[in-house]
């Protein structure tokens, strides 16, 4: 089971149906948050670890993540999520990353398309490398050079992946998929596995039947799954966007909301759950700036996959009136907060905004918790 799941988690780069808890707890509302055509870039790095948590460096205030303090409150860049256990994990983790992290969204024939575009430089020690050369052929240092602020050494070898993506889906609150592809040109490398992992995974959906059906192909070679029943769900190349359509103010997620997520690689369904923190102190970045970190509150939300640690995704806040942040809906009762995502984590990877515009750096600050 595991291994399925972790095939799933593989094709989600960085839902729709809501399962409401007993009682009388509200619904998280779900809408529609982004414009018919928006892009952001994304700096790709490895996670902000400490490198002496686990070590004999080590003292009680170490931990998984570094952070700096300031009045007694503990800012971070990430957040571990309930469950995680690095190591656990046969990915082994990497002495660096650099690389970039591009998505648009745009609106096409009354749905919406979401596309990606991932290119890593990841910096793994050679002792920890099995595969052979000629299986996995690591970058010349010219290029390293040219594109990344990697150092190159006699101790290292550095690997390059490009994985793009695209979903399309209905423009309403289930927010159904109708196809979605993944072009991968990358790899993996595990304490028990490492492989090259060069493969293009298409599926196209369709709903009008009481049983919706998924038509998968796989580097050419097609299987159709039927699925459950009047089943919803999302396509995984949706999730990143998804978690913006969630309402984020305090009151929200007391129904532990989930989603099933379409599985292309084994045809099922794996359940999706998320955990939300308003108004957590966290630190962005902005290298471009001459004062380049801040301490601000931000939304957190994390996600598991099937029981399994998945992604932490931050968003900008509601308390914070920055201009283009609010959309103003047509047919909604209220105004839409767009709840823009500023940086998530997806295991050993963070990402995070190449650049924050002016008004939203200026707005954004550290609001003490009530």
């Amino acid at each position: 089971m595991k291994r399925k799941l972790a095939l799933l988690l593989l094709l989600l780069v960085a839902v729709a149906t809501i399962f409401v808890a007993c009682g009388q707890t509200a619904a998280t509302k779900i809408l529609i948050r982004w414009e018919d055509a928006e892009q952001y870039d994304f700096h790709v790095s490895l996670a902000a670890f400490d490198p002496d948590y686990g070590t004999q460096k080590a003292t009680s205030l170490t931990e998984l993540f570094l952070y700096n303090e300031q009045n007694g409150v503990k800012f971070y860049k990430d957040m571990a999520i309930t469950g995680e256990v690095f190591s656990d994990l046969d990915e082994i983790r990497p002495v660096a990353v650099d690389g970039k992290y591009h998505f648009e969204i745009s609106k096409e024939s009354g749905n919406w398309k979401f596309a990606t575009e991932q290119t890593l430089y990841v910096q793994y020690n050679k002792s920890d490398i099995k595969i052979s050369e000629a299986e996995l052929k690591p970058v010349e240092d010219a290029e390293v050079a040219a594109n990344t602020n990697l150092s190159p050494s006699e101790k290292t070898v550095i690997f390059r992946s490009v994985i793009k993506t695209d979903v399309t889906f209905e423009d309403n609150t289930t927010q159904n998929p109708v196809s979605s592809s993944t072009d991968s040109n990358g790899f993996y490398i595990g304490k028990s596995n490492q492989q090259a992992s060069k493969y293009k995974i298409e599926t196209t959906y369709d709903f009008s039947g009481k049983r919706p059906t998924a038509k998968v192909s796989v580097d050419g070679k097609e299987t159709t799954y039927k699925l459950g029943r009047n089943a919803t769900f999302i396509d995984p190349n949706q999730l990143l966007l998804y978690i913006r359509s969630f309402d984020k103010s305090s009151s929200s997620f007391a129904d532990n909301p989930a989603v099933n997520v379409f599985n292309p690689q084994t045809g099922e369904l794996v359940a999706a759950s998320f955990r939300f923190v308003y108004n957590e102190p966290l630190v962005i970045t902005d290298s471009a700036r001459e004062q380049s970190t801040k301490n601000v509150s931000l939304n957190a939300v994390t996600v598991t996959i099937g029981g399994l640690a998945y992604m932490m995704q931050e968003n900008i806040p509601d308390y914070a009136e920055i201009s283009g942040e609010i959309l103003k809906g047509e047919n909604d009762a209220t105004d839409k907060r767009k709840y823009t995502t500023n940086r998530f984590r997806v295991g050993y990877l963070a990402y995070e905004l190449e650049q924050y515009d002016n008004s939203v750096w200026d707005a954004l600050n550290y609001k003490k918790a009530d």
